[in-house]
């Protein structure tokens, strides 16, 4: 395999539908572009991106900039999950055709698949990045599972601030969520796995229930209205059973 061919093919492909995502002059992070309607879209990413936290200003309003564009456009929070970190925004009045990231399995994927990270990595103020980093990387260890009940893709890799919320892709599939990174050894990322039992609880659809990621991202598009967004995000104070 070239993976040289191949990073580049993921970039070319791809980078467009990735998203610069700030809280404030310090606190910033990545997204993806999942769903659309319109010039509205859904953008995935981590809980601790968009959340209150001690790098960001909670009187800053989310931001987002798209790829090769210097516009930021402003963004609100639809869905958060603290136990998977995991998150959604809707961007509106975006300018110009985004192209939707679509899911894959990552169940059959071994230890050594070369796979690729795909973000804005050291995203700070003083910086300007115009395109997202394409990071290759490999799967490490067979998938994991945590206390919570998440299943994470264990990866090596390069990663630095601004990476969470990365697309993790293995060809032109998003495998995974990066979301931490251990003593610069060890990525991490929420497979697509868990990525699918978390927009289940955001739609309180049991986890027995076989429905696809795509349909249940269908399924929040069509809930665009303004009237419903309050009671996603109150949902996310309360646990899951």
């Amino acid at each position: 395999m070239d993976v040289q061919k191949s990073v580049q093919d993921i970039f070319n492909n791809h980078h467009k539908s990735v998203v610069l995502i700030r809280r404030g002059k310090h606190s910033s992070g990545t997204g993806f572009i999942i769903g659309k309607t319109n010039s509205t879209y859904l953008v995935m990413t981590c809980y601790h991106v968009i959340a209150d936290n001690k790098y960001s200003d909670p009187s800053s309003d989310l931001k987002v900039r798209l790829s090769r564009d210097t516009k930021e456009y402003g963004a609100e929070t639809l869905y958060t999950y603290v136990l998977s970190d995991l998150g959604i925004i809707k961007v509106n009045e975006v300018s110009g055709e985004r192209e939707i990231l679509q899911f894959g399995d990552v169940e059959d994927l071994a230890p050594n698949t070369d796979i690729v990270q795909l973000g804005y990595i050291n995203g700070y103020s003083s910086t300007f990045n115009l395109d997202p980093s394409v990071c290759p990387g490999s799967i490490a260890a067979p998938l994991q599972d945590d206390e919570s009940g998440n299943q994470d893709i264990v990866y090596s890799g390069s990663s630095i601030h601004g990476a969470s919320g990365s697309a993790v892709m293995f060809g032109n599939k998003v495998i995974g969520v990066h979301y931490a990174m251990s003593d610069g050894l060890f990525l991490y990322a929420r497979s697509s796995h868990t990525v699918n039992i978390t927009l289940k609880y955001w739609l309180q659809i049991s986890r027995e229930v076989p429905e696809t990621t795509e349909k249940m991202i269908e399924m929040m598009v069509q809930k665009l209205q303004p009237s419903e967004l309050g009671v996603e995000i109150e949902r996310d104070l309360n646990p899951v059973n």
